[in-house]
């Protein structure tokens, strides 16, 4: 425990989560097949326009996309946005509102008892998850796995590698580039479970700290070394997720940190950050209520099937490759 407080004391940082936040100083996660963004835009007689990209989101399948609620809410009007406004960009691709690819979104199920963070009272946002389904699939998208709360707990005691990935900031310098102009390839991070008690300790150390009352204790920590990436301001809904072999098991919405550099340029002294998410779980209706969606209001998708050096495309609700073709 002192050696926990010494270090949050020892650490110059940025603890207010009113914007979102994503990968500072990580790796490229360009061509990743789920890491996607999201986009404010409107559309009419068939034409598209994408205003700017406002968050981060994963694909849980090629039509189911996770992220943060606030990202769906419009700040001036305290109200849902309309699934117009709502559009996904294609995964891994570079965030450009005016040469990448869209899928708008038909409906958005948003997690009840949700409450926007209020710097006064509150060090995290609550219930901040919101799940999407988009207007047609994504192609070449697998279905992630969610855990039941006994699969994540035994799952969490295996120490497995974490990522999370997001289109926030990136660096200092990009804060001075305005949002419609700010267009960059995804980031990544390893995060590792966080030790309970630790996680607990850095809540209380930063309630008392900041003189806060209100943290989601179901939030599930994790620590994220400094030196290899951390999460940023400019881009809420960034999902975490690990691998078990070649399946994708999808984790949870980040919510924010606790301990961040913030990408103010700053040279923390402690070298690990506290950051939290929203374990899929405890939203299971949510992704209950998007599969439903899906399920009642089926869609054609588009497969590329090879044989040789022929190729075909296969259009249908349920499309499969004909004999001695092979999808690619």
């Amino acid at each position: 425990m002192k050696k926990i407080i010494a270090s949050l004391l020892a650490l110059t940082i940025v603890t207010n989560p009113t914007s979102g936040y994503a990968v500072e100083n990580g790796v490229s996660a360009e061509g990743d097949p789920r890491i996607v963004s999201l986009y404010k835009g409107s559309e009419n007689l068939g034409l598209v326009s994408i205003q700017f990209p406002m968050c981060s989101a994963y694909l849980i399948s090629d039509r189911i996309v996770a992220t943060a609620q606030h990202c769906t809410i419009d700040p001036e009007r305290a109200a849902p946005r309309d699934v117009s406004e709502l559009f996904i960009g294609f995964p891994g691709e570079k965030s450009n509102a005016t040469k990448g690819r869209h899928v708008a979104v038909a409906a958005v199920f948003r997690a009840a008892d949700y409450k926007r963070y209020d710097y006064r009272t509150d060090l995290s946002y609550r219930n901040d998850v919101a799940v999407l389904v988009l207007a047609k699939p994504i192609p070449n998208v697998s279905k992630a796995r969610l855990l039941n709360e006994k699969e994540f707990t035994a799952y969490a005691t295996t120490d497995p590698e974490v990522w999370i990935g997001g289109y926030g900031y990136q660096n200092v310098s990009e804060r001075s580039i305005s949002p419609d102009k700010r267009f960059v390839i995804p980031a990544k991070a390893p995060a590792r479970f966080a030790n309970v008690s630790d996680y607990k300790a850095a809540i209380s150390f930063w309630k008392s700290k900041w003189n806060r009352v209100n943290y989601q204790e179901s939030l599930v920590g994790v620590t994220m070394p400094i030196a290899t990436g951390t999460i940023c301001d400019g881009d809420s809904g960034a999902g975490f997720w690990s691998k078990d072999g070649s399946q994708t098991i999808y984790l949870g919405v980040m919510n924010g940190p606790l301990v961040s550099t913030n990408c103010e340029g700053r040279s923390p002294e402690a070298p690990i950050a506290y950051n939290g998410f929203h374990p899929t779980y405890q939203y299971q209706s949510l992704f209950d209520s998007a599969e439903n969606y899906v399920k009642k209001n089926p869609v054609k998708s588009t497969i590329t099937c090879k044989k040789g050096k022929l190729t075909k495309k296969v259009t249908t609700l349920n499309p499969k490759c004909p004999a001695g073709y092979k999808k690619i």
